[in-house]
């Protein structure tokens, strides 16, 4: 992907798009929030050269690679996305334009990114600056968010993505890193419904039961007055 000015203008991510998570999805459909949590093995800076390359290549890899097969349909990322495709741009931008001489690319928690700044405090975690300033001089954490919108009868697809896209973590290129995935677990909701079921119908028929003897002694205040 590449990086413009006019792409940053209107897609940069900024600390006043911070709660887009309660945003609703469509009214057919469901939302699915999930964070992909990346760290170096070796527990250092993810700011050093071959780290924020393999970084970048992460994200490309999960925004343009990962694909799934549902019901003979081809699904990738952009099919599952919108309108939250963008909420790394700007994360992507920063390791792209990282240059540790020109310190406007790398303060925190925005940097410049042609003339726009850019709110990277989403993503970049464990941050240290250099003494007195507002630069980066490492940080051990990125936090990439995935929020995936599928109608209610696909929610399957948002599933298998995730899965496809966990098999990524295994290529080679990403053994500096170790990761830790938080997402809805679908496997878990059909037991889940099942075991609450029978609660809800108690509560229901428990809550019918008081409605209608509040109701009735309610009649028989109202006889008692009127007499």
């Amino acid at each position: 992907m590449t990086i413009n000015k006019d792409m940053c203008k209107s897609l940069v991510y900024n600390e006043n798009m911070v709660p887009v998570s309660t945003a609703l999805p469509p009214m057919n459909g469901t939302l699915d929030p999930s964070y992909i949590m990346v760290s170096a093995t070796d527990g250092g800076s993810l700011l050093r050269e071959l780290h924020r390359r393999r970084l970048i290549e992460l994200t490309k890899q999960l925004q343009d690679n990962v694909t799934v097969e549902v019901r003979g349909r081809i699904y990738e990322f952009r099919d599952l996305c919108e309108p939250y495709c963008d909420m790394n741009t700007a994360f992507l931008a920063f390791l792209k334009l990282y240059d540790p001489e020109t310190p406007s690319t790398h303060t925190y928690p925005q940097v410049e990114i042609f003339g726009t700044k850019a709110f990277i405090g989403n993503n970049a975690y464990g941050v240290t600056l250099r003494n007195g300033t507002k630069q980066i001089a490492a940080f051990s954490t990125a936090i990439l968010p995935i929020y995936l919108v599928s109608s209610y009868e696909n929610t399957d697809v948002i599933y298998r993505w995730l899965l496809a896209a966990r098999e990524s973590f295994a290529d080679e290129r990403f053994a500096i890193f170790k990761f830790a995935n938080y997402a809805a677990d679908y496997g878990a909701v059909p037991s889940f419904a099942s075991a609450v079921a029978p609660i809800f119908l108690v509560a229901i028929v428990l809550h019918l039961v008081v409605v209608k003897h509040q109701e009735k002694g309610k009649r028989r205040r109202e006889q008692f007055f009127s007499c």
